[in-house]
């Protein structure tokens, strides 16, 4: 009945954010479709009837209780990690389970974050994989529909790892270049001068607000340009302005007719989007055999959204036979190939398995992490902090990274290890023990440079003035502190071992096609 339970959840959350548009400018970013199928949508009010086994996260949004929430799970957080004043020393872990537990039902997505994590590892609590996917099932939920609101479809740029930064001075972090003044200058000095594409881009920013104003009226006008000129991407587009009503009447019949011409004019995605057409009965009667069918022409071109509709077509029996093998297929496909919503509808296949797929809580929560830190705030978050460090606040720095840590991330967790051991934003008491506690907890994570940062630690013990082992702060005991060895040499050999064979197996994974790779680095090992 448990696993039952977990399928009909599964189902529910997957189907609550179908998507059927994307890639307005030909550069996969993708715009979510809110309508869904009669079927769905009954399907899922049904479902939604369910109540989750671990907390019930009601809707806050605007009623101030959010707020409250989060600054609950700061709280609690910053409590954890050990570095308020008197009188807001560290509470015990049941006392830090418990202020999480109430973050979360009062609606925060970073306290659901965080008891997913640390019901994961072990940290403080019972590790339990299956209470764990819970947490994070709610976590993505929430988080899925803020993508969806905020239209945050592209994956977070590569965070900047302080250590990396500090070894190798011309290390730059991953930032957003794309909506740069400068990037902006360039593309409207390029679409002056005639650029097909520079003014196709310029029309798209025009219309989501990305590096100018919003303009939808300019955008659609630039965009009857392009499509006079037998622009593909323009012709999508209009029709998608169309389809949502932005700026012209919404007309499901024009959308059809713009999305026809641009997918006979080679754009998969005017074949995804007369897929949504007919899946939906919009313009027409609904027609899921003619869905399947576009969807089909779509991702013959490796499309994303096209290649996770026929997903959730398997994964669902829709306009054609159930098949959870093929489902598996197409959303791992449309992960391949960027689709911001399949690690998400990847986790959910795995938590409960399918006809031909075995349960696997690893690999949910391995995509479910995928899914966080692509789409999570934890980047803006990072930034924030990385922009705190540059100003010379190291208290408000440290102070961002723990917050993220506490979520689960492994780069601020690294970050607010590595400002601990250099007394960056405090340096009180515990501080050196504090940071080892936090590359624990990145290592537990499969980090290798955290691996070697307290295998470093643990062998200058005593000179760092850490104390007895036994005496240190050590929430992850049951999960991994026991197995390290006996003593602090034994310990740091056994995480410099950990950072190798994380180091090893990424690079065997990405030569698994080349035989002679694989000689060569067994060879080497041995």
């Amino acid at each position: 009945g448990q696993q039952q339970q977990q399928q009909q959840q599964q189902q529910q959350e997957v189907q609550q954010g179908q998507e059927g548009m994307g890639q307005l400018d030909g550069q996969q970013q993708e715009l979510p479709d809110e309508a869904r199928s009669e079927e769905a949508s009954e399907q899922q009010q049904q479902q939604q009837q369910q109540q989750s086994s671990v907390v019930k996260k009601p809707n806050l949004k605007g009623t101030g209780l959010d707020d409250a929430a989060n600054v609950a799970f700061e709280l609690a957080a910053l409590q954890a990690a050990g570095v308020l004043p008197e009188p807001w020393q560290q509470p015990s872990e049941a006392m830090i389970q418990l202020r999480l537990q109430a973050a979360a039902n009062a609606g925060s997505t970073a306290a659901l974050l965080s008891l997913s994590d640390r019901y994961f590892t072990g940290l403080g609590v019972p590790r339990s994989p299956h209470t764990a996917l819970q947490y994070a099932n709610l976590a993505a939920r929430q988080i899925a529909q803020d993508v969806e609101k905020d239209m945050r479809f592209d994956p977070a740029p590569e965070p900047l790892d302080l250590r990396e930064k500090w070894m190798d001075a011309q290390h730059a972090g991953g930032g957003d270049i794309e909506d740069t003044e400068d990037m902006v200058d360039l593309e409207e000095d390029m679409a002056q001068r005639g650029s097909y594409a520079a003014q196709r881009r310029m029309a798209y920013r025009r219309l989501m607000g990305r590096g100018v104003d919003a303009d939808p009226e300019a955008a659609f006008q630039n965009f009857q340009v392009g499509a006079a000129q037998g622009d593909p991407y323009a012709l999508f587009n209009i029709g998608y302005m169309f389809l949502r009503g932005m700026h012209v009447s919404q007309d499901a019949s024009a959308a059809r007719r713009y999305f026809l011409e641009s997918a006979q004019r080679g754009l998969p995605a005017g074949w995804n989007g007369l897929g949504v057409l007919h899946w939906n009965g919009m313009g027409g009667e609904q027609n899921m055999t003619a869905a399947y069918e576009a969807f089909m022409k779509g991702a013959a071109h490796e499309h994303s959204d096209s290649l996770f509709n026929l997903g959730m077509m398997c994964q669902y029996g829709l306009g054609t036979p159930r098949n959870d093998t093929r489902a598996l297929e197409y959303y791992l496909r449309a992960d391949a190939v960027g689709h911001w919503r399949a690690p998400y509808s990847l986790a959910l296949l795995f938590t409960s398995g399918g006809q031909g797929i075995p349960m696997d809580w690893g690999l949910a929560e391995e995509w479910y992490r995928k899914f966080f830190v692509e789409h999570s705030k934890w980047s803006k978050q990072l930034e924030a902090a990385d922009t705190s460090l540059e100003e010379g606040d190291e208290w408000g720095a440290l102070v961002r990274y723990l917050l993220v840590a506490e979520q689960g991330d492994i780069t601020a967790a690294s970050n607010a290890a590595f400002m601990l051991q250099r007394g960056q934003g405090y340096n009180g008491p515990g501080h050196m023990d504090l940071a080892a506690s936090l590359y624990e907890r990145a290592m537990l994570r499969d980090s290798p440079s955290a691996a070697v940062q307290l295998g470093y630690m643990l062998l200058q013990a005593q000179e760092l003035g850490l104390p007895p082992w036994e005496q240190r702060v050590r929430p992850f005991a049951s999960a991994i502190s026991s197995s390290l060895g006996e003593n602090d040499v034994d310990r740091a050999v056994s995480c410099f071992a950990r950072a190798g064979s994380y180091q090893l197996l990424r690079c065997c994974c990405r030569c698994c096609n080349c035989c002679c790779c694989w000689w060569q680095w067994w060879w080497w090992w041995w």
